[in-house]
């Protein structure tokens, strides 16, 4: 017995617990601009009311903005599409991420009130541009190597 499930015997989650969760979530999330994102139900009977949606936005993995999307509507197989009213301006060089978040209005039976059930994060399309290629000389005693990088910056 390797006691190597999902959840441990203690009920504390194993790692591999989130990657499940990630996978089977039934809320879809996909950028459709800087602003806009589209939100999948990909729930057979629930309609995408009863959860609250909330953004951050991320500035070298820091947030510098959060807030709440107002009420999403859909039904099953449907999908909304909802704008973030995030206000800041991206920087040249620094790293942008827009975090979407899904999250329980009510407690249920099996997860408490703001229980997350979804999650996405997005890498901002203005911080993609430029592109700086930069090579590295590795010299051991016995071999000379030459890497190129490529960077977003």
């Amino acid at each position: 017995f390797c006691i190597n499930g999902i959840v441990a015997p203690d009920r504390q989650p194993n790692p591999h617990y989130y990657e499940l969760k990630k996978v089977y979530q039934a809320i879809r999330f996909g950028l459709c601009d800087n602003r806009s994102v589209k939100i999948t139900n990909r729930y057979g009977f629930m309609n995408l009311n009863r959860f609250d949606f909330s953004w951050q936005l991320l500035e070298n993995g820091v947030a510098i903005e959060q807030g709440r999307i107002p009420a999403v509507h859909a039904v099953p197989g449907a999908h909304a599409e909802v704008t973030v009213p995030y206000g800041a301006t991206f920087s040249d060089g620094k790293d942008y991420h827009l975090l979407i978040s899904a999250r329980l209005k009510e407690a249920t039976l099996w997860g408490p009130k703001a229980f997350e059930i979804a999650w996405e994060q997005f890498q901002m399309p203005d911080t993609f541009g430029k592109v700086n290629k930069q090579k590295t000389k590795i010299r051991t005693k016995k071999l000379t190597a030459i890497l190129s990088h490529t960077y977003t910056t």
